[in-house]
């Protein structure tokens, strides 16, 4: 799963829900309040499939997991890295050339888009994206509360 961050957009924290059949779903602000939003994309790899909705602009308004496919557990609590405030905006369409690998942690999952290597990270509320030097969205990351960890990895 490979997409490219073009630029950020200051916005409020998404909300985060989880659920037992949508596993999650990330809904930025920007999302109740966009007039334009183009068609979803949904993508797959690994047993897992996503959807991701954008405004004409390319900024992400909704991350909807709808099968979790695949989950890696880690024992171990995830970091939230020092981060640039804001949502991404991204690059269409979306590019298939890598698996999605999605690792729980005790406090949060991660999603691994590409192998590049991680050069910043940018997000709000819990929830980050890792940046190549090429601008290519590597990972996200979403931190979770004791009580919707437990909803996601059940």
């Amino acid at each position: 799963m490979t997409f490219k961050i073009i630029g950020t957009l200051q916005s409020a924290s998404p909300q985060i829900s989880v659920d037992p059949y949508i596993p999650l779903t990330l809904q930025w602000p920007g999302y109740l309040t966009a007039p334009d939003v183009v068609p979803s994309i949904i993508a797959g790899t690994n047993g897992a499939l996503m959807e991701i909705k954008t405004s004409l602009e390319g900024e992400i308004l909704e991350f909807v997991l709808i099968e979790s496919g695949t989950i890696t557990p880690v024992s171990d609590s995830m970091q939230i890295p020092s981060h640039n405030p804001g949502v991404p905006r991204i690059e269409l369409p979306l590019g298939d050339s890598q698996e999605m690998l999605i690792n729980a942690f005790l406090d949060g999952v991660e999603f691994q888009f590409d192998e590049a290597e991680t050069e910043n990270y940018v997000g709000i509320g819990g929830v980050v994206f890792g940046v190549s030097s090429e601008g290519l969205c590597t990972s996200l990351r979403v931190a979770f509360q004791e009580a919707e960890m437990q909803v996601f990895v059940e």
